[in-house]
Parts: structure tokens; C-alpha cells; sequence
């Protein structure tokens, strides 16, 4: 009996320290990941806004590298984002940034793929109407102003409402371009989930300020100063006892006694009599 119950309680000891293992190696993993993951949203960025069609990348033929401030990796990062994404390329940085706190802070993200499906969603879209608007300017990157999807879809967009006669093929467009901007806007902010816990900001609690019965005097545009009553608090309410019903009972007196009987009287006349006579 002695040796079972401590086999039990050494099998009961070892699997709690074996699940307290694992929980700290998941942390240790999550915490890990969020620095990473910062760290190269902070790369990604510097890459994107430092590129230079004068540095040496997929869609360039230079000869080294000498504006990226990432170097070589960082040329190639940047140049491949402008030429998939075009300006809305730079969306990816709050995105990362926001996942990288949330994995530091413990906060559950179950819908991480969706998160990164609804923002690349909303940069085509803003690819497509930046490019839809600038239809034929050159801005100098690799995939023009929304990146080469953007491109592809805006001939098929300008084909399709060039067959649209009159006033009408104006009033498509800028639909188009509108509605496509509003629409990018909108699935990059819903991306973010910003319904969820970005900072914990302590409640902080409020004076209390007693209530006065006095009147307080208030002052009129014209220099007057009128006294109004400042409303009381309210008074307490007071529970109304049930009391008992009075009993009403008949008192119950002993019988009077008779002062004279037959035998004192007779008595009380007879010693009257010789006093008479």
C-alpha cells in the first residue's frame, strides 16, 4: 500500500514537472518569435524606404549596392516588396509590428492567417486604385505605384470600361478608383484586429466629492450672480417594521365581599339599642 501511494505520487510529481517544461519552452518560443518578428519588421521597413533603382536587385542591373542602408538583403527585400506591392508595400510593418507585441504580451492570435490575408487583400486593392488613378505616370519603382498585380489588373479595368460609351465610362472609373481605395482601407485596418488589447492602461479612480447643501451662486453673462439650490442627497430609505396586533382580553376581578351580613348586623343593632335607651 506504502510503495503504490508513492509511486503515485512520484508519477503525479514527474508529469507536472514535465507540463511545467513545456509551458516555459512554449513561452520561452513566443518570446523568441516577437523579437524576431519586430526585428524584422524593423528590417523589412528600412529596406522599403531606403530602396534606390541605383542599388543592385532583381529589377535593376547597377553595380553594388551604396543607398539601401540594409545592404545587399536589404536592395533585394525592398526591391521585391515595390515590385509585388508597389506603395502599399510599407502596409506590412504595422501588421508585424502589432503580432510581435501581441506574442510578447501572451495574447492569443487563433486567426493569425486570416490577419495576413485580409492585409495583402487590402494592398492589392490600394494597389489597384493608386494605379488605376496614375493610369500612365512613371513614379520610378520597379512595379509602378500598386505593384505588378496592380498593373495587370488595371489594363484589364481600363479595357473593360473603355468599351463603356458617353459620360458613363468616367463615372465607372473613379467608382472603381474610389470604391478600390476604400475598400484596400478598410481590410488593412480589419486586419489588425483592433478590437483586441494593444496597451493596458491602469483605470484611475475618480475624487469623491461630497455633495453640499448650500447654495452655490452662479454667475450670468451680464455680471449677475444668482443663487441656485444644490440638490440634496437622497435620503435613506427606512424598512417599515410589521408589528404585532394588540390582543384585547376581558380582565377577570375577584367578587366584592359584602360589608354586612346577617350576623354582624344583628349585632352591630343590638349594641346600638342599650345606647339608644
Amino acid at each position: 500500500m506504502a510503495s503504490s501511494a508513492r509511486k503515485s505520487a512520484n508519477n503525479s510529481a514527474l508529469t507536472g514537472w514535465r507540463e511545467m517544461m513545456r509551458q516555459s519552452i512554449i513561452r520561452s518560443g513566443a518570446l523568441i518569435g516577437a523579437i524576431a518578428l519586430a526585428l524584422f519588421a524593423v528590417f523589412y521597413a528600412l529596406s522599403v524606404l531606403s530602396y534606390s533603382p541605383a542599388d543592385a536587385a532583381f529589377n535593376s542591373a547597377a553595380d553594388g549596392v551604396r543607398h539601401n542602408w540594409m545592404g545587399t538583403a536589404g536592395a533585394y527585400m525592398g526591391d521585391s516588396a515595390l515590385f509585388l506591392f508597389g506603395l502599399p508595400a510599407i502596409l506590412f510593418l504595422p501588421l508585424m509590428l502589432i503580432m510581435a507585441q501581441r506574442l510578447w504580451k501572451d495574447v492569443p492570435q487563433p486567426r493569425w492567417r486570416r490577419q495576413w490575408l485580409l492585409c495583402l487583400a487590402g494592398m492589392l486593392l490600394l494597389g489597384f486604385g493608386m494605379a488605376y488613378w496614375q493610369s500612365g505616370s512613371d513614379i520610378g519603382l520597379p512595379g509602378g505605384w500598386g505593384g505588378a498585380p496592380a498593373l495587370l489588373f488595371e489594363r484589364m479595368a481600363s479595357a473593360g470600361v473603355g468599351m463603356v460609351e458617353g459620360g458613363w465610362a468616367a463615372l465607372l472609373r473613379w467608382f472603381l478608383i474610389i470604391g478600390s481605395l476604400l475598400g484596400g482601407i478598410a481590410l488593412v485596418i480589419r486586419s489588425l484586429e483592433m478590437e483586441r488589447p494593444l496597451l493596458r492602461i491602469p483605470a484611475m479612480p475618480l475624487p469623491n466629492i461630497p455633495a453640499s447643501k448650500k447654495k452655490q451662486a452662479v454667475s450670468n453673462p451680464d455680471g449677475e450672480s444668482e443663487s441656485q439650490p444644490v440638490k440634496a442627497a437622497p435620503r435613506k430609505i427606512v424598512e417599515r417594521e410589521e408589528r404585532r396586533a394588540p390582543e384585547i382580553s376581558e380582565r377577570k376581578l375577584a367578587p366584592k365581599k359584602p360589608i354586612f351580613n346577617r350576623g354582624t348586623a344583628g349585632r352591630f343593632f343590638w349594641q346600638l339599642c342599650p345606647a339608644i335607651g
